[in-house]
């Protein structure tokens, strides 16, 4: 069996279909399986992701937050006796000669806990998934110096309602951690003072963090050193410094995890910057106070931000 899964990974790494969607194509590190083809392809340069590390109980999935370069496709099979036991048990042979490793992974409702499928891979990552309820779901994660890449993917089997013929979907979202561009969205001192003196607010994106954390990313750096100019430049001004979320995850945890990161700018502008502590305070507001939709990656983007008000 391992040498007919090797075989199949080989013969997969240069399989292409001709039918696959306009603009689409495997990543160079994960292969498809023997046959099938693109039938949908997205791509987002920088965006979040929750990744699930645990079935579901009592309610709730343990996930980590991913953020980087997302792609997503989705892998069509018809028409096929295979099952998608054997699809996803190929994938994940494919993945670890190729280094990655099995963070979760679960195939039944009794494995993946009562409405898992739905939570997971329908409304939160909105995986491009036929059957809300059903799929077999596996994340693996491949750790580089340059950024480690983490991989969900959902398999299902069912009919093709437009044949009847039996089909299997590989819907597979490929996470790249990397840093955001951040060069149109850096805010120099004087534009920060003109709107906060304008609005009393200023929204800042150029200040990111570590997955699912309070760690600041370095790339924050030239954003902190702004809000410290002004405030060397104003010295009667005094800060609120609130972190903003979108709406991936609990409630309490966002506004914990908001705070947490309002908290980390203002350590940094004390510890670093000399900014005395008393002009500064952090708060957390979660998703309570959006400027976009939470439904579409642009929204949630527009979310999430750190924004100064004037105290």
């Amino acid at each position: 069996m391992r040498a007919l899964l090797t075989v199949m990974t080989v013969v997969c790494l240069s399989e292409v279909s001709i039918a696959d969607v306009a603009g689409s194509g495997d990543h160079p590190l994960i292969p498809r399986y023997p046959g099938s083809e693109i039938i949908k392809h997205a791509t987002s340069d920088y965006d979040e992701y929750r990744m699930a590390i645990s079935a579901r109980s009592g309610g709730k999935v343990e996930s980590q937050r991913l953020e980087g370069r997302l792609t997503r496709l989705k892998y069509r099979l018809t028409p096929t006796d295979r099952s998608d036991l054997e699809v996803l048990r190929n994938y994940r042979t494919a993945l670890a000669e190729a280094g990655f490793e099995e963070i979760f992974g679960c195939g039944t409702e009794d494995e993946c806990g009562s409405g898992f499928f739905y939570q997971i891979i329908y409304k939160i990552n909105r995986m491009s998934v036929e059957n809300k309820s059903g799929s077999r779901y596996f994340t693996a994660r491949l750790s580089r110096p340059e950024g480690d890449i983490n991989i969900a993917l959902a398999v299902q089997k069912f009919k093709l309602p437009s044949t009847g013929e039996p089909t299997i979907d590989v819907a597979l979202d490929i996470i790249e951690a990397d840093e955001m561009d951040v060069g149109m969205e850096l805010k120099l001192a004087d534009e920060i003072g003109r709107e906060i003196a304008a609005d009393g607010r200023a929204a800042l994106y150029g200040i990111l963090f570590a997955h699912d954390s309070a760690t600041l990313n370095p790339a924050s750096s030239a954003e902190i050193e702004q809000i410290a100019l002004l405030l060397n430049l104003n010295p009667e001004l005094s800060l609120l410094v609130v972190g903003h979320t979108d709406n991936q995850g609990g409630l309490d945890y966002n506004i914990d995890l908001s705070k947490r990161r309002a908290g980390a700018v203002v350590s940094a502008l004390v510890s670093n910057h000399g900014i005395s502590a008393g002009r500064l305070s952090a708060h957390g507001v979660g998703y309570l106070s959006p400027v976009a939709s939470n439904d579409t990656d642009g929204g949630r983007a527009a979310n999430r931000r750190v924004e100064l008000v004037k105290n």
